[in-house]
């Protein structure tokens, strides 16, 4: 099996997605969901940023559960525990729901991006879940060539 993702942009208007984690990588991705017209909904032990309660249509205060990925289109695993990750991203895998994992470079099917949008284009650059920083760097420098 490939360890390539295929690049592809997916529009999350009212979509159901879960975030599972209330910490502060939950809340960058939490953000960028919102940006894109997601309807987030979040399960977490605790609430660590309190911007996350605005952001969120629910908010569920608990740990994850088997069975809370049924209604939603993309889940993310935003816990600080890479095995409740895991669980979460071999369910979400086998129900074929998106999940982003982000503990895991290859325990995920989808991946975010650093992206630079313009009024006429959207370019996205990936670091292949190994090299985030990276790929923010080479976002930068093509934001300065344009």
């Amino acid at each position: 099996m490939s360890e390539d993702f295929f690049p592809i942009f997916i529009n999350l208007n009212g979509k159901k997605c879960l975030v599972v984690g209330g910490g502060n990588i939950a809340f960058r991705k939490i953000k960028t969901l919102s940006k894109y017209g997601a309807i987030i909904d979040v399960v977490s032990r605790e609430i660590k940023i309190e911007a996350i309660n605005e952001l969120a249509q629910n908010v569920y205060l608990r740990e994850f559960r088997q069975g809370d990925l049924e209604e939603y289109f993309f889940v993310v695993a935003a816990t600080d525990s890479p095995e409740v990750n895991e669980k979460i991203y071999r369910e979400a895998d086998s129900k074929n729901i998106l999940v982003n994992n982000i503990t895991s470079s290859n325990k995920c099917n989808t991946r975010f991006t650093a992206v630079l949008e313009r009024e006429e284009f959207v370019v996205a650059v990936s670091g292949k879940g190994k090299n985030p920083k990276l790929a923010v760097k080479i976002r930068d420098k093509i934001g300065d060539f344009l």
